[in-house]
């Protein structure tokens, strides 16, 4: 049996809450998520994550925390509000794998700003191109068609492109970049 990939998200709102929702039933992947928000955490533990919208309505099980538990993890998805980007980061940095990444979610320019915590070889940046929601802790709705666009700070091909790409194959189309920033910037146009 391989090892499975430890990831953690960091934030479970609209875009958390949808990922969480996707990679809880990969069998290859042991997942756990964070939320500093204590009525969240309750409501997943209690209740299950309630995904809604153009994936049909369904619960998920999923562990919710409200801190950083002392683990390594292959992948880190940052989905934090942006202004909590550099908290998020600073709370994760010393537990990531040693050949893993944090993987910047928000919408704006939060790579390098990610990157001056833990390091530009450890970032990768993650472009969601749907559209998410949250009515109220553990209430998640995926309100729009697409997928990720993934991409490295990290000149040339960074295989954990390919790895993350792969995991996140039940998001959508997962495409990759070997200009993140400008994918940023066109999404942000």
């Amino acid at each position: 049996m391989s090892k499975k990939t430890r990831v953690l998200i960091m934030g479970c709102g609209g875009i958390g809450g949808v990922f969480a929702a996707h990679l809880a039933d990969n069998p290859a992947i042991d997942l756990l998520v964070v939320s500093r928000n204590p009525d969240i955490a309750h409501a997943v533990n209690s209740d299950g994550l309630q995904l809604s919208g153009i994936d049909g309505e369904r619960t998920v099980r999923v562990e919710v925390r409200t801190t950083v538990p002392e683990a390594q993890y292959d992948y880190i998805l940052l989905a934090t509000q942006p202004p909590a980007v550099e908290t998020a980061a600073k709370s994760v940095k010393d537990h990531l794998s040693e050949d893993g990444a944090v993987v910047v979610l928000q919408n704006g320019l939060c790579e390098e700003r990610v990157a001056a915590i833990v390091g530009a070889d450890r970032v990768l940046g993650g472009i969601v191109t749907f559209g998410a929601s949250s009515a109220g802790p553990g209430l998640v709705s995926r309100t729009s068609a697409g997928g990720v666009i993934l991409g490295s700070l990290r000149e040339g091909a960074d295989p954990r492109v390919q790895t993350l790409g792969a995991l996140l194959n039940s998001m959508g189309p997962v495409s990759s970049t070997n200009n993140l920033l400008g994918a940023r910037f066109s999404k942000l146009a």
